[in-house]
């Protein structure tokens, strides 16, 4: 259930999933994992089977699979850690049918550490319905709109009840309410292959995308690209 390239990246502490839909002859019955450092060898690999088992009769919501890829996934669950210290490079994500026949691969490439501060990592629905995933590598930029409406109030409380009027400066003379502030952030990518450029058409056009801040997913409105 996506358009993405079968090549991805990611920094250490992002999440991602990838979604299937078992229907017709399109079923997915186990999902391999297999790492790899910088020379290319295998240093783990880790198999799942598909805990949900497909009934004909089974809804759409319940035949959708949601296969977790992003590295803090698997930090996060000691049964899916097979991404310990920082040896690995890359890794492959194996959609296997009930006979282990491979389906689809995706490969997950580490984005480099320097970017951590910097990087933009976004979730936005596609086309197809379900959650896909970009970091926005490059350095990213914040600015921030303040808004506001005042009224006058006189130096002197009118509205005293006694005799007494006094000059009161701490009245200000002019107040501030309603204030309002919208922060203005701008993502920045690298250099786009024609494939990742067509998909991300649908992060412009998705009704719904949410910026990752450590493990929370905050709700953004994308205005331009």
């Amino acid at each position: 259930l996506t358009n993405q390239p079968t090549t991805l990246y990611a920094r250490p502490e992002d999440y991602g999933t990838i979604s299937h839909l078992n229907i017709g002859t399109s079923i997915i019955g186990f999902l391999r994992f297999k790492v790899y450092d910088a020379s290319g060898s295998q240093i783990a690999t880790k198999s799942f089977g598909n805990t949900v088992v497909f009934i004909p009769a089974q809804t759409e919501n319940q035949k959708i699979i949601h296969c977790p890829y992003g590295p803090q996934n698997f930090a996060n669950d000691a049964t899916l850690n097979i991404l310990t210290g920082t040896g690995w490079e890359y890794y492959t994500v194996e959609f296997l049918s009930p006979l282990t026949a491979i389906e689809q691969t995706f490969t997950v490439y580490r984005m480099s550490d320097c970017i951590e501060e910097n990087g933009v990592r976004l979730a936005f629905i596609n086309k197809l319905g379900v959650f896909d995933y970009y970091t926005f590598e490059l350095t990213r930029t914040n600015r921030e709109n303040y808004t506001s409406d005042t009224y006058r109030q006189t130096f002197i409380p009118y509205e005293t009840v006694n005799n007494t009027l006094t000059y009161d400066p701490t009245r200000r003379g002019e107040k501030i309410y309603n204030k309002k502030i919208e922060v203005n952030e701008t993502a920045t990518s690298n250099w786009l292959t024609q494939s990742e450029a067509d998909w991300l058409i649908e992060l412009f056009e998705s009704p719904s995308v949410f910026k990752q801040e450590g493990s929370n997913f905050i709700p953004v409105i994308v205005s331009n690209s």
